[in-house]
């Protein structure tokens, strides 16, 4: 998992995770994490794109974000499906096949992650929130005797 994203393997497709920059929240989608990063962007401020789900509070973004749905992208990941308008673009997405393995490494030290996806958090009212708005399960933690540890109530 890395916070740029995870490349797709050969014959199965990985989860890509995304991290918020401003707080612990992690995602799954684009999509979803534009939705949270709502929470962070004053209304005032909140610009957000005509064709997709992007959410930003900088006139600059949006209009580098919106040159991905009108501009042909030639340039291309040789490890996954990915391509940009741009090759430092390309160059930031390579970092993110690197960063596999230190994603992976945080979100085991989270205590809190639910069993349905890759959710992990430092704070139980945060995986209780996602565990109600997803209907999905908390994470059931397994003792050296292989026996289901009881997981306290949230």
């Amino acid at each position: 998992m890395a916070s740029a994203g995870l490349p797709a393997t050969k014959g199965r497709r990985t989860t890509k995770i995304y991290k918020c920059y401003q707080c612990e929240h992690i995602s799954e989608t684009k999509e979803e994490q534009w939705t949270h990063a709502r929470s962070h962007i004053p209304a005032e401020k909140l610009m957000s794109c005509d064709k997709c789900a992007f959410v930003t509070q900088y006139k600059h973004h949006l209009e580098y974000h919106q040159r991905n749905h009108s501009m042909p992208k030639p340039f291309q990941c040789k490890r996954c499906k990915y391509s940009c308008v741009n090759k430092s673009m390309l160059n930031s997405h390579m970092k993110s096949h690197n960063n596999v393995r230190k994603v992976m490494n945080l979100l085991q030290n989270y205590p809190f992650k639910c069993d349905d996806c890759n959710y992990a958090t430092k704070y139980t009212h945060s995986l209780k929130l996602h565990l109600q708005k997803y209907s999905h399960n908390r994470r059931v933690e397994v003792n050296e005797n292989e026996a289901v540890a009881p997981i306290a109530a949230l």
